[in-house]
């Protein structure tokens, strides 16, 4: 294979592994719902691990925002853990470059 070539594959398969180690920036997590959110994690799409609650010491509260950074660039499942002892899980959602995470008034999380 020629020099260049070999190059260009060796960054080509290197890049996904690059960019998906890199952390987003601050994300906007929304609550209009009733209830509050007391807990959120994100795990990358086909791994088991849910990691740290995201939100910490701190509970979204009917109402109000708080922006997160939450993760690496790449798809993820979000599971909310609600005041109401609901559970709000979505899954395959790219976080990286939305506007915004909004936990609606039904319950439901769009990722805009």
């Amino acid at each position: 294979m020629r020099p260049f070539a070999a190059a260009l594959l060796a960054l080509a398969l290197a890049t996904p592994a690059f960019a998906q180690s890199q952390p987003c920036g601050p994300l906007p997590f929304v609550n209009e719902s009733e209830a509050a959110v007391q807990e959120v994690y994100v795990r990358q799409v086909g791994t088991a691990a849910w990691g740290r609650d995201l939100l910490g010491d701190a509970v979204l509260a009917p109402g109000t925002r708080v922006s997160i950074t939450p993760v690496a660039a790449s798809q993820h499942d979000v599971l909310l853990l609600r005041s109401d002892g609901s559970a709000v899980f979505v899954m395959r959602q790219t976080l990286c470059g939305a506007a915004r995470v909004v936990v609606s008034a039904n319950g439901r999380v769009r990722v805009m």
